[in-house]
């Protein structure tokens, strides 16, 4: 009859070799778990980089269409002296303009600083911000028509956008007295506002 213990040291191998399949598979399948998680976080953090890069691009591309789109209208603002800085110095070649062809007997200006304009009503929310600057203008005609043609004159030729505030017209001949033909029927004072777009105040503003 065999021992106990002869069929103990049989197995003792056995079973240390079990003992160690089961502390490798043990390990195996934590390191398995591990760097399944690993590599999860790693998954998530390449797909968070590649949604911020596509989000990157399309920002990129959206604002590069809106320049293509919207820089040539930019442009054409600013050379025409309604975008950016103020063109004054067009304004006096054309009242210059009007002195040299039209004959009028009088003709004079004045120019104010420029002012952070507040309208009537409330605008719309911008990073842009809406300048004026106001002009007197002090006017001899022959005519009414001459007022119409000097208004239209600065229109064509002066570079900015204006509007006219107000003017006041005045008979300079009281009626059944003779007037001279050639010399000043009406005079004109008109207040013009020239309006300025820009995303800050220009230097020296006036408050």
């Amino acid at each position: 009859m065999t021992h106990p213990w002869n069929s103990w040291a049989q197995l003792r191998g056995a079973v240390g070799v079990l003992t160690a399949c089961v502390i490798v598979a043990g390990a195996m399948w934590g390191a398995t778990h591990y760097f399944r998680d690993v590599m999860a976080q790693a998954y998530q953090l390449n797909q968070a980089r590649a949604s911020a890069a596509t989000r990157s691009y399309l920002s990129i591309d959206d604002q590069a269409h809106a320049i293509a789109e919207f820089y040539p209208a930019l442009l054409n603002l600013e050379q025409r002296g309604i975008f950016g800085v103020e063109h004054r110095l067009s304004w006096v070649e054309a009242l210059d303009g009007i002195s040299k062809a039209r004959a009028l007997p009088e003709l004079a200006w004045e120019i104010g600083a420029q002012t952070l304009y507040t309208p009537d009503w409330p605008l719309p929310s911008s990073p842009f911000k809406v300048f004026v600057s106001s002009m007197k203008l002090t006017l001899g005609l022959h005519h009414e028509g001459d007022l119409v043609w000097i208004l239209a004159w600065l229109t064509d030729h002066a570079e900015g956008l204006y509007s006219v505030h107000d003017c006041t017209l005045t008979r300079v001949a009281s009626r059944g007295e003779l007037a001279d033909p050639l010399g000043t029927q009406l005079r004109a004072v008109c207040a013009l506002h020239w309006y300025t777009l820009a995303e800050q105040a220009p230097p020296g503003l006036k408050p």
